[in-house]
């Protein structure tokens, strides 16, 4: 027989499963969508206060690409992300051009600005992608800390003792002869 406390785990787990695979990635995307909306206004305010014009290349290109973000934020995965570097990427390449190369060259405040809202688009489809995935969410809030943390100690250990070891081949690879103490007393003052 199943008891009360089972029926509630139960639908507590139902619930959850409920909030996790229906409503998180909905509102992942709402709030994906609207952080678009927001840079897709700045790219207009360029436009607005005269930086740029509405008829300009790269408005028009700006604005097409940011709508399709937000048209297809809900088929951003990192499933199809995956496929698409694999399969696709060679016949894209060409196609993909920095923002940047639609402006005059003379604006280099406006080149910046709109590199940095490239970038922004980037890092805003990236936080949808992982957010909405349980397997990239658990990879990089417990994974990537891991990683980072012994590419860091890693990368501290060869920069330490890089320098040591270069003396030691320089030193090696010198003609004359040197006793322990003269190394000792080169390695220090180098």
């Amino acid at each position: 027989m199943i008891s009360l406390s089972d029926m509630i785990n139960g639908l507590a787990f139902l619930f959850l499963l409920i909030l996790w695979f229906y409503l998180w990635p909905s509102l992942i995307e709402s709030v994906v969508r609207q952080r678009l909306f927001e840079q897709r206004d700045v790219l207009f305010n360029l436009a607005a206060n005269r930086s740029i014009s509405f008829d300009e290349d790269g408005y028009r290109e700006g604005v097409r690409r940011v709508n399709s973000l937000i048209r297809f934020t809900h088929k951003a995965t990192w499933q199809r992300l995956l496929a698409f570097h694999i399969f696709l990427k060679d016949n894209v390449d060409a196609k993909c051009v920095p923002l940047t190369t639609y402006f005059r060259e003379d604006n280099q405040a406006l080149l910046s600005e709109v590199a940095l809202l490239e970038k922004k688009l980037s890092m805003i489809m990236a936080f949808g992608v992982v957010a909405r995935s349980p397997v990239l969410l658990v990879f990089v809030v417990v994974v990537m800390p891991i990683a980072l943390a012994i590419k860091v100690t890693w990368d501290a250990y060869n920069n330490v003792y890089s320098d040591d070891f270069n003396k030691l081949k320089e030193f090696l690879s010198s003609k004359t002869k040197k006793t322990k103490n003269e190394f000792m007393g080169y390695a220090l003052s180098a």
